[in-house]
């Protein structure tokens, strides 16, 4: 009797792909004293105010719990007068695992993003002993929180018997042979990237 077990095993955790584009915002700004009188006071003052805040919370937990049984052979030849020849199956086992958690590789701001200012001021005519000012503040703040938690166990048991034959009591006993074992398992976890 000739057993082959095959088994083929593929988990993947994809937690969390975060885009968070951050759009451009285009400000024109034009300031002008013109005609003014004399000794005068004339301002024109601009603020402009750019705020971004990004939080990113990320909780990942995973459990793979894998069992795998491979049993081949526990033939039993007793009592006979010619024993006939005894072979158990191979037993191959392969498996996989992939945990890919809280990837934060879409995280990623626009090449436009942030705030683009054109100003044009001008005084122009100006009165006698008059007192013109154009003034322009641009703020730019930006904040990223991230925070990433994960939490990955993996159980893997993978057990493999072939063999185990008896043969007893015979006038004339046959051969034996024990398949092979052949066991492939590789375990990738990537968390946090």
């Amino acid at each position: 009797m000739n057993k082959k077990l095959s088994v083929l095993l593929s988990i993947s955790a994809l937690a969390l792909l975060v885009s968070a584009p951050v759009m451009a915002a285009e400000v024109d700004v034009t300031g002008t004293n013109e005609v003014t009188g004399q000794n005068s006071d004339n301002d024109n003052d601009f603020n402009v105010d750019e705020d971004n805040d990004v939080d990113v919370d990320n909780d990942g937990d995973v459990d793979n719990d894998v069992d795998v049984d491979c049993d081949s052979g526990d033939n039993d030849q007793n009592n006979n007068t010619e024993g006939g020849d005894q072979k158990s199956g191979k037993c191959n086992l392969s498996g996989e695992l992939e945990n890919v958690v809280n990837s934060m590789a879409g995280l990623v701001g626009s090449d436009e993003s942030g705030v683009s200012v054109e100003a044009d001021f001008s005084n122009d005519t100006t009165g006698q002993n008059s007192d013109n000012n154009n003034d322009l503040d641009v703020d730019v703040d930006h904040d990223v929180d991230i925070n990433n938690d994960a939490d990955i166990d993996n159980d893997v048991d993978v057990d493999a018997d072939t063999g185990n034959n008896d043969q007893n009591n015979n006038t004339e006993g046959g051969s034996q042979e024990s398949g092979d074992v052949e066991i492939e398992f590789s375990i990738s976890n990537q968390v946090n990237s």
